[in-house]
């Protein structure tokens, strides 16, 4: 993996997660949270610009039309997802989805539970979009040749690269706003401060996990059949590693946690277990097996030959 674009989309996706925190803390009620975002926002302000009534009023209502037919563009600038028919009818539901959850975000009130409905609706159009993703992916992966196959896979990792960086710097943001806003007592203040580093540990192992096997794709991609077993015993030597300390981790902080509840004034009582975090890492440990054992496999082959 190229070094500098892991860089660049690392530092972008910082920026994003401290926007959104900083964001959340200037506008709690437009930025309550990542699962509104932004179709929270949005809608507020379509409706204020509704409200004068007349042009500005029909503006508003070709601008949420304009954003709920979004999904249209894919097969429109596509021609593989245009010949799908499970991609055209994913991205047709898509736009129905996103008309209905942007009508109720626009015109309904919710009373006592403002602070809620609005992460509710923003997780149904975001699970829709991902439904959307996962559809298209799935379709191109069965089109797909090695190579493509290969391209897919970096194109993932990168993902993942950005995922695991915003993850971890909207969880050190969070905590980081609590630590000045919320506590009171230097006991307190100090867990919060390293509750948020332990946090953080995890996703950084995850990260270092995803550039080994990124590194390893590129030379399998590249074909230097002798420079793939050792990668991937590298890789997987890495991955295990990055497990048991993302689990001693969870552990310590839990651990931690309890042990400092007598001078803790505000206590995270949710389940802080890495489950993501660690199931990327067994998948990555089981790759790096699955390629080193067939890599093996091939030179006995060929050897044999």
């Amino acid at each position: 993996m190229k070094r500098k674009r892991i860089f660049w989309l690392i530092a972008a996706a910082a920026s994003a997660a401290g926007l959104m925190t900083v964001c959340n803390v200037l506008w709690p009620s437009l930025f309550s949270s990542f699962l509104s975002f932004p179709f929270y926002p949005v809608s507020i302000l379509l409706g204020k610009l509704s409200a004068p009534g007349g042009f500005c009023n029909g503006l508003a209502v070709m601008l949420m039309f304009a954003f709920c037919m979004l999904p249209l563009l894919f097969p429109i600038c596509s021609a593989a997802v245009r010949k799908s028919g499970g991609s055209c009818a994913a991205c047709i539901a898509l736009t129905v989805l996103l008309y209905a959850g942007m009508m109720q975000l626009t015109t309904k009130d919710f009373g006592d539970f403002k602070s809620v409905f609005p992460s509710v609706i923003g997780a149904m159009l975001w699970s829709g979009i991902v439904g959307l993703f996962v559809i298209i992916a799935i379709g191109a992966f069965k089109r797909a040749d090695t190579a493509k196959l290969l391209r897919y896979g970096m194109v993932s990792l990168y993902c993942l690269v950005f995922w695991a960086a915003g993850s971890m710097t909207f969880s050190l943001g969070t905590y980081v706003v609590s630590l000045f806003s919320v506590s009171e007592r230097i006991g307190s203040s100090s867990y919060h401060l390293v509750a948020a580093i332990l946090r953080c540990v995890p996703d950084v192992f995850l990260l270092l996990a995803i550039v080994s096997v990124g590194d390893l794709l590129s030379k399998y991609a590249c074909g230097e059949t002798d420079a793939i077993v050792p990668a991937a015993r590298r890789t997987s030597a890495r991955a295990t590693v990055a497990l048991l300390i993302a689990v001693t981790v969870c552990i310590l902080r839990n651990v931690i946690t309890v042990a400092c509840s007598s001078v803790i004034s505000d206590v995270d009582v949710s389940v802080n277990i890495p489950v993501a975090e660690t199931a990327l890492l067994l998948g990555v440990l089981l790759v790096c097996r699955l390629i080193e054992r067939n890599c093996e496999l091939q030179n006995d082959s060929d050897m044999i030959v």
